[in-house]
């Protein structure tokens, strides 16, 4: 069980973050909140009706129509989207999908402390950090940028996959590659965040020849 605690830890913390929203409901009175919402029912409509392909949706953007793709990629929408698809009410729907953000958000905060600093406070403290960082409180209950809220929430595991990669673990790899296209699907200015860093890291490890030493 003390072996467990962390994992617990986290999820008891997510969900306690979370509880707001699944008791009070989702704010949808915030400047993007109900824009997701009608893309995410658009989206589930599109594909209960055979049309599996992007298209413009009903909601306009900036008085000029909006084509989902081109302002937020499609992670959050889909996740949101899937309940609808299988009958959950789109507030539910909605509630269910912010509950994810938040557990990717404290388990890659607890995986990432346990793998950095396995016997210390430290990573107790990382875990309170990530759950009640205010940026993210913000982004999910004052603004509404839920899709940014996962890319956000993603970062952690991108940097445990970076810390495998620097300890010359090959699971770094995979780790790191799943989790940049996680990004990449969530939210377009975290993805250029995250691709300055990635970068900066690779010529990093490329300089110091750690590359070669996951070729062996």
């Amino acid at each position: 069980m003390a072996r467990r605690g962390p994992l617990w830890a986290a999820l008891a913390l997510a969900v306690l973050v979370w509880l707001p929203l699944g008791v009070g409901g989702v704010p949808l009175d915030t400047p993007d909140g109900f824009l997701h919402l009608g893309w995410a029912v658009g989206w589930a409509r599109q594909i209960a009706g055979g049309w599996w392909w992007p298209q413009w949706t009903d909601i306009n953007w900036g008085g000029a129509g909006s084509f989902a793709l081109a302002v937020y990629p499609p992670l959050f929408q889909q996740l949101a989207g899937i309940p609808i698809l299988i009958g959950v009410p789109p507030d539910q729907a909605l509630a269910s999908a912010l509950l994810v953000v938040l557990l990717v958000n404290a388990l890659g905060a607890i995986a990432l402390g346990n793998c950095w600093q396995p016997t210390s406070r430290m990573r107790w403290l990382l875990l309170l950090g990530a759950a009640l960082n205010p940026y993210l409180m913000v982004n999910v209950y004052v603004r509404g940028a839920w899709p940014e809220a996962l890319a956000q929430a993603l970062l952690w595991w991108l940097a445990l996959g970076w810390l495998g990669i620097l300890r010359g673990q090959r699971w770094g790899v995979l780790v790191s590659s799943l989790t940049l296209a996680g990004i990449v699907l969530s939210n377009w200015n975290t993805t250029l965040l995250s691709l300055l860093i990635w970068g900066g890291s690779a010529l990093t490890l490329g300089i110091k020849h750690r590359w070669t030493e996951l070729t062996r």
